[in-house]
């Protein structure tokens, strides 16, 4: 129970992270009776899924960091079958470090990625002989290899002008490791945003990085 209490112990660190960033950039700004709007390219969001594989459920948390298209992610992931007995149990954790590509239309975002990690804890084998003796149970095997996550999502997202950035969807996910690979679907919910800081160029020049919204196609002001 250990690694529930850490999942749940970086669950609300993160979230308290998330809810206390306040925003540094104004919204907007009217210029010439045109409303220009403060362009969202970069924010940072706290991951919180839960999902299921055929190895048990899984519980993760991360925290991501998105500019333009980009999103650079650090994870922790957690998979439990609740299994009372411990030669049918799997109970193992992965960190890891993701790079996802992005596309947002309107209220859509779609991101697929793909990382590298560590994977720790115990595991079943699913091995039904042993130097060709057949038998009754699953042995225990000590997970401590490098894992490679794969993170597909559909996700909806409010309008980029709200002042925090949230959103719902679902999420393909797996991990690729020598020892005990899984595959999974589940449920990923997105909280938090943080603006960058004004810059000095910024402060002289407020139309910097603004566009008009009601145009499709982004603005830019130099």
């Amino acid at each position: 129970m250990n690694i529930l209490r850490i999942f749940f112990l970086l669950l609300f660190a993160t979230s308290g992270i998330s809810a206390l960033s306040a925003q540094e950039q104004p919204d907007s700004i009217v210029v010439n009776n045109k409303k220009f709007i403060y362009n969202p390219d970069h924010f940072a969001y706290t991951d919180l899924r839960y999902g299921y594989t055929k190895l048990g459920h899984q519980f993760h948390t991360g925290v991501s960091y998105k500019y333009r298209f980009n999103i650079f992610k650090i994870a922790f992931s957690h998979i439990n079958n609740f299994h009372n007995n411990p030669e049918k149990s799997n109970k193992f954790s992965d960190v890891s470090v993701i790079y996802a590509w992005s596309f947002r239309k309107k209220n859509f975002l779609f991101s697929a990625g793909f990382g590298i990690g560590g994977v720790f804890g115990n595991a079943t084998t699913n091995q039904k002989t042993l130097d060709s003796i057949p038998l009754e149970f699953d042995p225990q095997i000590k997970m401590k290899t490098v894992g490679f996550p794969l993170e597909i999502c559909f996700a909806f997202t409010p309008p980029p002008k709200l002042k925090t950035f949230s959103s719902i969807g679902l999420v393909f996910f797996g991990n690729f490791n020598s020892q005990k690979s899984y595959l999974g679907a589940g449920l990923n919910l997105s909280i938090g945003k943080v603006s960058p800081k004004l810059t000095e160029q910024q402060q002289k020049d407020p139309l910097k990085d603004y566009y008009v919204p009601k145009q499709r196609k982004q603005k830019w002001y130099d």
